[in-house]
């Protein structure tokens, strides 16, 4: 099947638009499954307007000096994403260790909601794995801040939702927290230890884009944490 740029938003309000289909995010089939994701990915487009300016340059920038294609093997561009919104810029925070990383991921959480009133189920935080979705939910708990794992089920109100990159797409909340982007974890080393030399290149490209969705999840705050060494592929983002 051969893709193409298709102007489908006359459907929608009559405008002539060109509407593109971020190829690093996905390939498509008409397979159910990719049927529904590509639907996920089109409201992602559509939703751009409702994060801020800040945080998708945050996002966008997490792609630069990657090599992306298109389904014709022409170079992919962001350099016309855009959003009229306007919020804070993104708060990065460098841990000294993994158990000051949940400590600090705790109180803030935990200061949003005493100190500023905010609704828990509107801030989720999002990990690379399920091991350290775990860990963040049990210190959750242990600074009184009531957490679930967002994982097959619907979100629920009055917990803080912790939940994988993975996990993530498709969804948004007002504040995310991008948690152990370090470079034990994004990339995992676990996941490219297993990928064959010659597949390594696209294997980067794909955990650069499952962090790139994760950042564009965060409709007004959005929050970067790591311990150790902060991940390559953060590169100089809101330095």
């Amino acid at each position: 099947m051969k893709g193409s740029t298709r102007r489908i938003t006359e459907l929608f309000d009559g405008n002539s638009k060109h509407l593109l289909i971020p190829v690093y995010q996905r390939n498509y089939d008409w397979k159910l499954k990719h049927c529904a994701r590509l639907f996920d990915d089109l409201v992602d487009i559509v939703r751009h307007d409702r994060e801020t300016a800040q945080n998708l340059h945050f996002a966008v920038s997490i792609l630069s000096g990657a090599e992306y294609k298109d389904l014709e093997q022409e170079e992919e561009s962001t350099s016309e994403y855009r959003s009229a919104r306007l919020g804070p810029n993104p708060i990065l925070i460098e841990c000294t260790n993994a158990e000051n990383e949940l400590d600090k991921v705790a109180e803030l959480i935990k200061s949003w909601i005493d100190d500023e009133d905010v609704d828990p189920s509107t801030i989720a935080v999002l990990t690379r794995g399920q091991t350290d979705r775990s860990q963040f939910v049990r210190a959750l708990g242990e600074h009184g801040v009531e957490a679930r794992v967002l994982d097959n089920s619907p979100d629920t109100t009055g917990h803080v939702q912790v939940l994988t990159m993975h996990r993530s797409k498709g969804m948004e909340f007002s504040r995310v927290i991008l948690a152990s982007i370090d470079d034990a974890n994004a990339a995992s080393k676990a996941s490219m230890w297993s990928v064959p030399e010659e597949e390594q290149t696209e294997a980067l490209l794909r955990e650069r884009s499952l962090l790139y969705v994760a950042a564009s999840r965060a409709r007004d705050t959005l929050v970067v944490t790591w311990s150790g060494r902060k991940s390559a592929l953060l590169g100089s983002t809101g330095e």
